[in-house]
């Protein structure tokens, strides 16, 4: 299992990348991607649904911003749908209501320690006015936490 490199940053202040692709490593000059900052919050995931969550511009080549874009979504969207399906197939069926739960809450800690064994090359997240970057690659994040004046730190 890959341990992330984490760097927190204040909300308020300008976030600067190295002039390298977030997810090969090679020089990339002017190609970006826009990634949302995820609040882990029921609020900020009604947001991230809705579109409306915070932007970071990150550089990506462009196949490597798109398959970094979509694999962003498509976790958030897999985990939604894998949580609500026990919900509604409990109703459904008329289940009890703590097995309806207990179920869904099983298939959300499954699929979130199987996102956490295989993190993408940078997860954003929102948290106590901090915008949190996790990078799998610890030397990218060593070179952003100098342009940024932050610290690396091993997460997990």
């Amino acid at each position: 299992m890959v341990e992330p490199a984490e760097v927190a940053l204040s909300q308020t202040r300008e976030v600067r990348f190295p002039d390298r692709c977030v997810v090969c490593g090679a020089e990339c000059r002017g190609s970006v991607v826009a990634l949302p900052a995820l609040d882990s919050t029921l609020f900020g995931y009604l947001k991230w649904v809705a579109q409306r969550s915070r932007k970071v511009v990150v550089p990506a080549h462009g196949l490597c911003g798109t398959k970094l874009s979509r694999a962003t979504q498509g976790r958030g969207m897999v985990l939604l749908f894998v949580v609500t399906i026990p919900l509604i197939v409990g109703v459904a069926r008329e289940w009890p209501m703590w097995s309806t739960i207990a179920a869904s809450l099983v298939l959300f800690v499954l699929m979130a320690r199987w996102q956490g064994a295989r993190p993408l090359p940078l997860e954003i997240t929102v948290s106590e006015g901090k915008l949190e970057f996790s990078f799998r690659d610890a030397d990218y994040a060593r070179r952003f936490a100098i342009l940024n004046g932050g610290e690396v730190r091993r997460g997990g």
